[in-house]
């Protein structure tokens, strides 16, 4: 019964300067995406680099949607550093706030796994945990095998294996 409840999904996309390639990209197969949503799902988008700003706020309207993913590219600077944790955390504060009580709740980030600052993945972990929500990661290719967010064991991201798919080689 639970896959059938509506879902709210924050996009939390690094506009760090190494990610620019990466989020045209990701803005491009995104579109495809949006296809498989319910008519009652939602999406949100929130941009991080060493602060949070968010782009758009819950949705259902995919026209919207697709335009905000497209604005990123045309209004965001790609020169800042990465504060992966900070965006995190303000991702799941948003949520929390911002998301149907009645609703799945999930955050997809976008990232190169490059942070300048330190990562409290326990910190970020409870959380998640705290308020029911799931984490999934797109990991730019060329990132893979490098950065500060845990991959190994405990629930981190899964290391080795290959890459590609559908989404035109971004998602790990």
């Amino acid at each position: 019964a639970r896959e059938e409840m509506p879902i709210d999904i924050l996009m939390l996309i690094d506009v760090s300067g190494s990610m620019q390639s990466h989020v045209e990209r990701v803005a491009v197969a995104s579109r495809e995406a949006l296809n498989v949503l319910g008519e009652e799902d939602r999406v949100a988008i929130m941009v991080f680099d060493r602060s949070t700003r968010v782009r758009l706020q819950f949705q259902k309207d995919r026209r919207q949607i697709e335009n905000g993913l497209s604005g990123i590219l045309h209004q965001e600077t790609f020169d800042g550093g990465t504060d992966i944790n900070r965006g995190l955390q303000d991702a799941i504060s948003y949520v929390s706030r911002q998301a149907r009580r009645d609703a799945r709740r999930a955050i997809v980030i976008l990232t190169d796994d490059q942070s300048e600052r330190g990562t409290d993945q326990n910190a970020i972990n409870r959380s998640l945990a705290n308020e029911n929500i799931v984490l999934s990661s797109l990991i730019a290719p060329d990132a893979l095998g490098t950065g500060g967010w845990s991959r190994g064991g405990g629930g981190g991201w899964p290391s080795g294996g290959g890459m590609g798919g559908p989404l035109g080689g971004i998602i790990f």
